[in-house]
C-alpha cells in the first residue's frame, strides 16, 4: 500500500512539473506575439573572455523590425539609410529562446529572451568562435518595444 501511494505522489509530482513547464512555453509564446521594432543594438566584442569593444546603436540609425503572429509564422525586417528589407520566418520559443527560421538551409537564429514585459523586450544573441587558437565572441544585444 505505501509503495503504490509513493509511486502515485511520484507521478502526480511529474505531472505538475510538466504542467508548469507547458505553461510558462506558452505563456512567452503569448507574450511574444506582435509587433516590435529596435529602440537599441549593442554589440560587444570578447577576446579569450575579455570585452574589446561595445558599440551601442541607437534605433533611429538601425531599427530590426520582428512580426511574430500566434501561428508561428511571421517577419523579421532591418531599416537602414531609409532602406527597408524584410524576410518571412517561422519561428518558436524553447525554454528561455526564441527560434526564428528563415526557411531554405540557413541555421536557426537563436536569440535568449533576457526579459519581456507588455511593452518592451530585450533579445540577446551569442555568437562564440575560435580563430587561430584564440576563443572569441561576438554578442548582440536588441532592445525592442512593442508597436
Amino acid at each position: 500500500m505505501k509503495k503504490n501511494l509513493f509511486y502515485l505522489l511520484g507521478a502526480a509530482i511529474a505531472m505538475m512539473l510538466i504542467a508548469t513547464s507547458c505553461n510558462k512555453k506558452q505563456a512567452l509564446e503569448d507574450q511574444v506575439v506582435g509587433k516590435w521594432e529596435s529602440t537599441s543594438i549593442t554589440l560587444k566584442e570578447y577576446v579569450d573572455g575579455e570585452l574589446m569593444l561595445e558599440t551601442t546603436i541607437p534605433g533611429n540609425t538601425i531599427a530590426y523590425k520582428f512580426t511574430f503572429n500566434a501561428n508561428g509564422t511571421g517577419q523579421i525586417g532591418i531599416a537602414m539609410d531609409g532602406e527597408e528589407d524584410s524576410e518571412s520566418i517561422t519561428w518558436y520559443v524553447d525554454e528561455e529562446e526564441l527560434i526564428l527560421s528563415t526557411g531554405a538551409d540557413d541555421e536557426p537564429i537563436v536569440l535568449d529572451v533576457l526579459s519581456i514585459g507588455r511593452s518592451d523586450m530585450e533579445l540577446r544573441q551569442v555568437y562564440d568562435y575560435s580563430d587561430q587558437g584564440i576563443d572569441q565572441s561576438e554578442e548582440m544585444l536588441i532592445k525592442l518595444k512593442r508597436l
